[in-house]
């Protein structure tokens, strides 16, 4: 009777007794069922033919092979990928097969592997694919594997085994597949139990930074504009086809997508689809109108070919847009944790500050570090952590934080070798990122844990900007490095210093010598910050802090003018005369003067309120374009007008007109002795630079029609005078009028 079944039927308490006794037993592995007779107390003296364990109580045939891979199963025919776009050349890749027993009693015999690749002639003796059979220490080519027996759970030892499929990769686009048939004496249908593999490009894997798009507080009337990226951190090229923003209210948000402006309310399908190559990104902005203060809580549906995306859809990319909305909150304070010089063999220990920010409870399910590139020689010390009883949270055991409280979290770095240094001082740090998940909406919150190996302890210069890592130009940052320490004494001298993105020639003030700082950034582009501290004694540190901050205009329009002028021999210095004088001019569709350069058609410089200028748009001065409703930012303005040389000009537009145009122009206002300059236009539309050109010479006097932009499409063309003429547009002796 089958011991099983027993418990289901109406059988007689003995005979129910007997076959469970027998289901006990460990079934024959060929010696037991041989002396089955002697231990059975009667019966079949030779053993039952089913390998029966004692007597006359025979178990049934049940031997089933199981293939897992981690932990889940793997069905017979089944085809594993192996991405070869995730590997470097000579590089290698593997997938562990555990072979196992998927029986109640009896033993199953593995007999034979058979692993089927045929390799290229480039391969020689190292095979792309390769099979061993992995006992303990050491490793058996599958194709001398015989005959394995495994039991059922608690019946016996071995219950599995591994098998190790290698993926080697060469530096060819060759598409390989190989096979491996397990045979046993398997009594489900599996006999042969066939796995196949084959190399595939690669896929698509996307990333959404910031993860969740929060306004945070919008007060009534005002436009702000959130900013984001999507990456493709995958190894073949990430394909989006679609934007779901029929969430998204049609009169309160816009988006701009790769540049491109869409209408929310609706789904909107790109033609052609965003491509994204692997390791690279594209910019999105979100723009909001504020007609109340009401919470709202919206969803940017992603339609992409990303196949790992399955909670929403297939392929599909969930993106969060919040405005005015509560919840729970977590922070991480200092975003960076900075342990500096460490001497090698040594330790360092620094907090990380968790807090709950918000008007809801956190609950912090997992503090890990991200893997790649894993913790290295950084650490956790949870024994600290007093709130869990010194134990990592778990879902099961999360740290959980009221609102407005917060832990103090301990962690170490401890470097066993020493760090490389560059030609210009600056080290390569160790760095790690540590992820906290919690049930915030934005799901996790990251810090970074960076420090380098050094001979000796040195003064640690720390730099913190208050404005953060992204601003948009004119933006004056507030850079401190008072949080600078020396072990074991003070910090007596800074010195800071800067690389500026192209153009830009800003300063320090008060001077680059003081503990903090402002500097403000007149051009978009990359700017990289380094701070030298030396300690009361005069010892320096060993390498400089260095931070990045990238200024991207969050305006629809942003237009730069820069020049040199080869005369003025420093173009940094300021005051009256000192320098050349260039002016931006932006000029809508309606702007209609003399047809002073002889186009046939009205000039749109000087001509009254619709050419924004220095005169009539910057200095408190204000034109008045579109809507008269003081709401509709849809007048430009000048943000900075330079009269001493170099420039910048900036002029900025938040909400274009749909079907109108808008002109660029410069203007030689005076060289007050200088000479010729070069002038230089760069156009950016939601921050991204979609047109840059270099003038020809000009001297005083000169009027360049630089280039027209169409809206909505964000067209931009260059200028001519004629569709024959294709020379810059430049009008000699342009006769500007005389200003105030």
């Amino acid at each position: 009777m089958n011991p099983v079944a027993c418990l289901h039927r109406a059988a007689t308490v003995a005979l129910c007794a007997l076959a469970l006794a027998c289901a006990g037993q460990t079934p024959d592995s060929g010696a037991q069922g041989a002396n089955g007779g002697n231990n059975g107390g009667g019966g079949n003296t030779g053993g039952n033919s089913n390998g029966g364990g004692s007597g006359a109580i025979a178990t049934e045939d049940d031997q089933a092979i199981a293939v897992r891979e981690g932990g889940k199963p793997v069905s017979n025919g089944a085809k594993l990928a192996i991405s070869t776009g995730d590997i470097g050349e000579g590089g290698t890749t593997l997938r562990v097969l555990q072979v196992q027993n998927n029986a109640t009693f009896k033993s199953l015999t593995v007999s034979k592997l058979v692993f089927e690749y045929q390799a290229t002639p480039a391969e020689g003796d190292k095979p792309a694919f390769s099979c061993v059979v992995v006992k303990g220490d050491t490793e058996i080519a599958c194709k001398d594997f015989a005959n394995q027996a495994l039991f059922p759970p608690g019946k016996g030892s071995p219950t599995t085994f591994s098998i190790n499929v290698r993926f080697l990769k060469y530096n060819d686009a060759a598409l390989r597949t190989a096979v491996l048939r397990i045979a046993s004496n398997d009594v489900k249908g599996n006999k042969e139990f066939v796995v196949n593999f084959g190399t595939t490009s690669g896929q698509a894997k996307i990333a959404v930074q910031p993860a969740q798009i929060d306004f945070g507080y919008v007060p009534v009337g005002t436009s702000p504009v959130a900013t984001g990226a999507v990456l493709n951190v995958g190894s073949s090229d990430l394909v989006i086809s679609q934007i779901d923003l029929t969430s998204l209210d049609k009169d309160g948000f816009k988006i701009v997508w790769n540049g491109k402006e869409f209408v929310t309310g609706a789904s909107v399908v790109l033609d052609p689809p965003t491509v994204v190559k692997p390791n690279d990104a594209i910019d999105f902005s979100v723009l909001f109108t504020a007609k109340d203060d009401k919470p709202r809580a919206h969803d940017i549906l992603l339609h992409t070919n990303d196949a790992s995306l399955t909670a929403d859809g297939a392929g599909i990319k969930r993106v969060p847009v919040k405005v005015n909305s509560t919840g729970p909150c977590l922070l991480l304070s200092p975003k960076a944790v900075v342990f500096g010089a460490t001497p090698v063999g040594q330790s360092k220990e620094q907090v990380l500050l968790v807090k709950s920010c918000g008007d809801e409870p956190v609950s912090v399910s997992k503090i890990a570090f991200d893997t790649p590139p894993g913790p290295g020689n950084f650490s956790v010390l949870w024994a600290q952590l007093k709130e869990t009883n010194g134990k990592e949270p778990t879902a099961e055991a999360p740290l959980k934080l009221a609102p407005n409280q917060s832990v103090t979290l301990s962690l170490r770095y401890s470097p066993d070798k020493l760090s490389p240094t560059s030609a210009s001082g600056s080290v390569t740090q160790d760095t790690a990122a540590l992820t906290v998940t919690s049930n915030t909406a934005a799901g996790t919150a990251k810090a970074t844990l960076e420090g380098y190996g050094a001979s000796a302890d040195c003064p640690t210069p720390i730099i913190t900007i208050a404005e953060g890592d992204t601003v948009t130009p004119q933006t004056i940052l507030h850079l401190d490095g008072k949080q600078s320490y020396a072990t074991g004494g003070s910090i007596g001298k800074y010195q800071w210093e800067v690389e500026q993105a192209k153009g830009s020639v800003s300063l320090f003030a008060p001077n680059a010598t003081s503990s903090a700082v402002t500097l403000q950034p007149n051009v978009a582009g990359d700017y990289l910050f380094r701070l030298h501290v030396w300690d009361a004694g005069g010892k320096k540190s060993c390498a400089p802090a260095e931070k990045k901050v990238k200024v991207i205009p969050d305006q629809a329009i942003h237009v730069e003018l820069l020049w040199k002028t080869p005369g003025d021999k420093d173009e940094t210095d300021s005051g009256p005369g000192v320098g050349t004088d260039l002016d931006l001019h932006f000029a809508h569709q309606y702007a209609a003067g003399q047809d002073y350069d002889g186009d046939g058609k009205p000039d749109p410089w000087f001509a009254g309120q619709y050419d924004c200028f220095w005169f009539n748009c910057g200095n408190g001065n204000t034109v008045e374009w579109g809507s008269y409703d003081p709401n509709v930012d849809d007048d430009p303005s000048l943000d900075r007008d330079d009269t001493d040389g170099a420039g910048p000009e900036n002029l900025n537009l938040t909400l274009p007109e749909d079907g109108k145009t808008y002109g660029v122009g410069v203007h030689y206002y005076n060289d007050f002795g200088y000479g010729k300059s070069k002038a230089i236009i760069r156009i950016y539309i939601y921050g991204v630079l979609q047109f840059e050109v270099t003038s020809p010479d000009l001297v005083k006097g000169d009027m360049w029609y630089v280039a027209k932009i169409g809206w909505p499409q964000a067209e931009i063309e260059t200028a001519q005078k004629s569709a024959t003429d294709k020379s810059p547009f430049v009008t000699k002796k342009y006769p500007a009028p005389a200003l105030d």
